[in-house]
């Protein structure tokens, strides 16, 4: 892989509103990512996480506000050519079933115009990057890999056109805890290597505080506070994050009190 740690994007939400049926999903929300960064986006279910997450690549378009990466705004470039500029991983994955693993991460290189041998060794090098043998997952079907398989899979092709914006919606939501908990290290290995910059959504606050350099809770359609792991903990800004917070304080609590007995 050719990106450099410090090679991400930057990504600036400005008032960033989402309006249906006159309710308002996304609140004039405001959010800076610097390059480099994974900015973990936590918050209840129905909060708007990933609505926030989908105006950044327009699979849902602003009715308020705006969205720049680099300085440039998002509406200013179609589409489809914004998206293959950034990796995505969605919720339920999105593998093609009818496509090997190597033909799911070889998707956008090819749309991109790659020639087949650097494309080639790209699914290989990913392949090896997220834990999975070349020789033995490059042909295999998405339905003959396991629940952690076929997530990694999903991570390499969305890291696959070597984008400088990777956006991760849940994506180790419907894992067992021991998958996911190995999960979350390989990603966190893999943003320390590479360096590009990452916006993940997550319900899990654990989650949160093990991968991210900044957390951004979102209640309501609102970004209710955006800091440090440890600020967000320590000071939460506001009752609803307080209420977000408690459990997993009383949790590291009673973990703390376990390990001292």
């Amino acid at each position: 892989m050719s990106v450099e740690r410090g090679g991400g994007a930057r990504v600036e939400l400005k008032d960033v509103s989402v309006v249906r049926d006159g309710h308002r999903i996304l609140d004039r929300a405001s959010l800076c990512i610097e390059p480099g960064e994974l900015v973990v986006v936590i918050g209840p279910s129905g909060a708007g996480k990933s609505t926030l997450l989908s105006t950044i690549n327009r699979l849902i378009e602003p009715d308020e506000g705006e969205v720049r990466i680099d300085g440039e705004d998002t509406r200013l470039r179609a589409p489809h050519e914004l998206r293959r500029g950034i990796g995505y991983c969605f919720q339920s994955l999105g593998l093609f079933p009818h496509m090997t693993v190597a033909e799911n991460i070889a998707v956008t290189p090819a749309l991109l115009g790659w020639s087949a041998q650097r494309i080639g060794k790209q699914i290989d090098a990913l392949l090896e990057r997220v834990g999975l043998d070349p020789s033995l997952h490059r042909a295999r079907m998405p339905d003959q890999l396991s629940g952690g398989q076929a997530q990694r899979v999903a991570v390499a092709r969305a890291l696959a056109a070597e984008p400088r914006l990777l956006l991760l919606d849940e994506p180790f939501g419907a894992l067992d805890p021991e998958s996911r908990a190995r999960l979350q290290e390989d990603l966190a290995e893999l943003h320390r290597r590479m360096g590009v910059t990452t916006l993940l959504v997550s319900h899990d606050l654990s989650e949160a505080l093990l991968l991210a350099t900044r957390i951004a809770v979102v209640v309501a359609g609102r970004i209710e506070q955006v800091g440090l792991p440890a600020e967000i903990v320590r000071s939460p800004a506001s009752p609803a994050v307080a209420s977000l917070v408690e459990p997993a304080t009383r949790r590291a609590r009673a973990v703390a009190e376990l390990e001292r007995a």
